[in-house]
């Protein structure tokens, strides 16, 4: 039996909480995010599981009814371990993102004490989300005109979910600045996931975004959640940090992205 991917359920309940919509159609849905029109995962067709995914260019017609003139097109596959052509999508012009789904139990990660040399604290003020924004931009595409705005959205509609009690983000200020923070959205069935881990590259190598991941973790159980979830590139930095923090590998997230369609 296909089983949902628990990285999709995540995201698609964390674009809720920052205003997004979820649209349901026969064998896919839509989620939007009207505030930010240039967030491809956050204006992205999701194939139910089990879907017939065979044919690319009747998913792309679905994203072009659904985001016309969006100029791009961005596909998810609900399924924990998708099984996906991928040749017949990359001859289609997508490319195919495969990413690492990792779990863990709070209390196993909240367990370490926290390091006294690092302060972490909640991003509560104007300056704290300033310090977010510039982290966002620094890790960020440095040619593409969009990524400012859509930056620029997104920590907005951030901030104004956890103005709402809806997540919790955290920063850590080794000096006068915030530069590594995340975010975590309390979700159902004891789940929290988090959002946006990132640390300035003048910051890295210090142990605070590891600090940030187990405040997260004591984050997520004062609000009751048990149960962690973070999602990895496989081929990063971070996400040899997380295994040895006590996340475990679970599944599989399959996006097909194009940018533009063929010539």
């Amino acid at each position: 039996m296909t089983r949902p991917s628990l990285a999709f359920a995540t995201d698609v309940a964390a674009r809720l909480l920052e205003g997004g919509v979820l649209e349901r159609h026969e064998g896919h849905r839509v989620v939007r995010t009207p505030a930010n029109p240039a967030f491809r995962w956050g204006n992205f067709v999701l194939a139910d599981a089990g879907a017939d995914l065979t044919a690319p260019e009747r998913w792309a017609a679905a994203h072009a009814a659904a985001f016309p003139g969006a100029g791009f097109v961005s596909i998810g596959v609900d399924e924990a371990e998708p099984h996906v052509d991928e040749a017949a999508w990359t001859a289609a012009g997508f490319t195919v993102e495969h990413a690492v789904v990792l779990e863990a139990p709070a209390a196993r990660i909240a367990a370490e004490q926290p390091s006294p040399s690092v302060a972490v604290e909640e991003v509560l003020d104007d300056a704290g989300w300033a310090d977010v924004l510039a982290i966002e931009l620094e890790l960020g595409p440095p040619d593409d005109p969009a990524s400012a705005p859509f930056a620029t959205a997104r920590v907005a509609a951030q901030r104004a979910a956890t103005a709402r009690g809806l997540g919790v983000w955290l920063g850590a200020r080794p000096d006068a600045r915030i530069v590594s923070a995340l975010g975590l959205y309390p979700l159902a069935d004891g789940v929290a996931r988090y959002q946006n881990v990132g640390t300035l590259s003048r910051a890295r190598r210090q142990g605070l975004a590891g600090a940030l991941v187990r405040a997260g973790a004591r984050a997520a159980l004062e609000r009751g959640r048990t149960r962690l979830v973070i999602v990895a590139d496989p081929d990063g930095p971070a996400i040899a940090l997380y295994r040895r923090l006590g996340f475990t590998g679970t599944e599989t997230q399959v996006q097909l992205t194009r940018l533009a369609p063929p010539a």
